[in-house]
């Protein structure tokens, strides 16, 4: 009989399939594992992750630590006000049956759209996964309880504040998005078209990419 499969090769099976999306077929010679195997390792994995993760990623609970985000994006950014950076990852697969272009995306294959934000140091704060490839990422979040609990103000989010003295005007705490995420008063966005160099739209664009 082969050797069993070691408790590292089902961590790193999972973790390449969902980082890259590689097909369960490339899987197979990278790891020298079946395509049967594997996918019931995708599953079976994915599953433990999620009872094991369930106490690490999760929001802040009161407005001190997210005011602690806050202070890293600022620190390592330069990007005051900044409570986290929020983006889509398209993870590959066979299309369900019957589904139509449902999860069809843009960048022309079928997915299922993992949601996720993150703070100053690239950890994660929230993930959603299991939304369909052919919905932005925008329309995924809408659909998503986390919408809801930031509409409603459910997140103990701190007051808006002056950015420094001698400023008075008060500025929300808010997540930085790309242009698929609708600008809000807890949500910003860069500034759409092309600017000139040096203008402060450009200067702008620049500071929230690199947050």
């Amino acid at each position: 009989m082969r050797d069993a499969i070691t408790a590292q090769e089902r961590l790193l099976i999972p973790l390449r399939y969902l980082a890259t999306g590689e097909t369960f077929r490339s899987l197979q010679f990278l790891f020298r594992v079946s395509r049967s195997s594997i996918s019931k390792i995708v599953k079976e994995t994915c599953v433990c992750l999620t009872k094991a993760l369930r106490s690490y990623v999760k929001l802040p609970s009161t407005k001190a630590h997210w005011l602690e985000v806050s202070n890293q994006f600022e620190r390592r950014w330069n990007f005051p006000h900044a409570i986290g950076a929020i983006d889509g990852k398209h993870v590959s697969i066979r299309a369900p049956g019957n589904s139509g272009s449902d999860y069809y995306n843009y960048k022309q294959f079928h997915s299922i759209v993992l949601l996720v934000i993150v703070d100053a140091d690239y950890n994660f704060l929230f993930a959603d996964a299991g939304g369909k490839g052919g919905i932005s990422d925008g329309g995924i979040f809408r659909n998503s309880r986390l919408f809801q609990k930031l509409e409603n103000k459910l997140l103990d989010i701190p007051d808006p504040q002056p950015l420094r003295l001698p400023y008075s005007i008060p500025v929300p705490y808010f997540l930085l998005g790309d242009k698929a995420f609708a600008f809000s008063d807890y949500c910003i966005r860069p500034f759409g078209g092309i600017h000139s160099p040096g203008s402060y739209q450009r200067i702008f664009n620049y500071r929230h990419s690199r947050a």
